[in-house]
């Protein structure tokens, strides 16, 4: 006959569960923007003390600014990214970012070119007529000297 073997112990299977570094987990969700709230909750302290922390130790604050930035630049690599690969929505935002650009226009009104308030007026009544948008009809002149 074979021997059995007695049955294991089910609690002695398996690994040990990793330790935690909690200044590593801090790090990796200060790259994706946590707030102090959101580093303390994962702590387990309220977010006072961590302020506290903060003041009270230079090199985890400096850490944490590091990481921050670190994951601002990220994003924004992975924004470029997504911009040159043709996502025009992006292109518009990062124009708007970077270089100024705007969806605004600017339509000037010129009196001595034939133009009259009262024919501005009009018109703006038949769009307002069409659109259903009755602000418009709101005074927005201003004079120019």
């Amino acid at each position: 006959m074979t021997k059995r073997k007695a049955p294991r112990d089910r609690r002695k299977c398996g690994r040990r569960p990793k330790a935690l570094d909690p200044r590593a987990m801090l790090e990796r969700l200060a790259t994706r923007q946590a707030s102090n709230r959101e580093l303390a909750e994962v702590l387990g302290i309220a977010e006072s003390s961590l302020r506290a922390l903060l003041r009270r130790d230079p090199n985890f604050r400096a850490d944490l600014e590091r990481a921050r930035e670190l994951g601002k630049a990220q994003l924004r690599c992975r924004q470029w990214d997504v911009a040159m690969s043709g996502d025009v929505t992006m292109l518009l935002w990062l124009g708007r970012q970077y270089l100024g650009q705007s969806d605004q226009s600017c339509v000037e009104f010129d009196e001595a070119g034939g133009g009259s308030r009262e024919r501005l007026g009009i018109l703006l009544e038949e769009l307002a007529k069409r659109t259903g948008d009755r602000a418009m009809l709101a005074p927005r002149f201003t004079d120019v000297p």
